[in-house]
């Protein structure tokens, strides 16, 4: 006869029952006095990036075509989010943001969803009422980045510059945000370099 402890038997009847054997969940008629399980969150995904480097030109022009220091970073991006299961491409009206969302773009089939700069706030309120399980990308700019974290719920990003912004230099964070599933979001900060 085999003799097991009951730490051995407990652990035992755990694995195949679900329940130690001595507690009240087991016993049949304590379902019908259990509270119904929670609903799981089903948050979606905000991925921002800021355009890529841009070109040295004439600092009259004010809608610069990427570098090849950017084009570089562009294609890191595409690769870096090439497996996601995006569902949409967002940039603004500016060749740079469209230009750093293009090798994206073209590696998923998906057109880039071109929305004006200026109208910032109407985006975040598209991307914080997002589809659950979507995954919005979004490429923008040093002075809008932080705030769409911000208004997603994110709060403040660390190592900003003292006027709010990114750095000048500052090109190769990748935030994603968590949005839905409570008044705050949970930000993850990546690099594309």
């Amino acid at each position: 006869m085999i003799r097991l402890s009951r730490a051995f038997a407990g652990a035992f009847a755990i694995a195949l029952l679900g329940c130690p054997p001595e507690k009240r969940a087991c016993d049949p008629t304590a379902a019908a006095n259990a509270t119904p399980p929670q609903r799981l969150c089903n948050p979606h995904s905000v991925v921002l990036v800021r355009h890529a480097e841009k070109a040295a030109v004439d600092p009259k022009d004010r809608d610069p075509e990427l570098s090849e220091k950017g084009r570089e970073r562009a294609l890191r991006l595409a690769t870096l989010l090439g497996k996601t299961a995006i569902t949409r491409l967002v940039a603004t009206e500016w060749k740079r943001t469209q230009q750093t969302l293009a090798p994206l773009s073209e590696r998923r089939a998906m057109a880039i969803d071109v929305r004006p700069a200026a109208q910032t706030n109407d985006l975040v309120r598209e991307l914080r009422s997002a589809p659950p399980g979507s995954t919005t990308v979004v490429a923008t700019h040093a002075n809008v980045l932080p705030m769409i974290v911000r208004d997603l719920g994110g709060g403040t990003l660390n190592d900003l510059a003292p006027d709010g912004m990114l750095a000048e230099t500052d090109y190769a964070r990748v935030i994603v945000v968590s949005v839905g599933c409570s008044t705050s979001a949970s930000v993850v900060e990546m690099s594309s370099d």
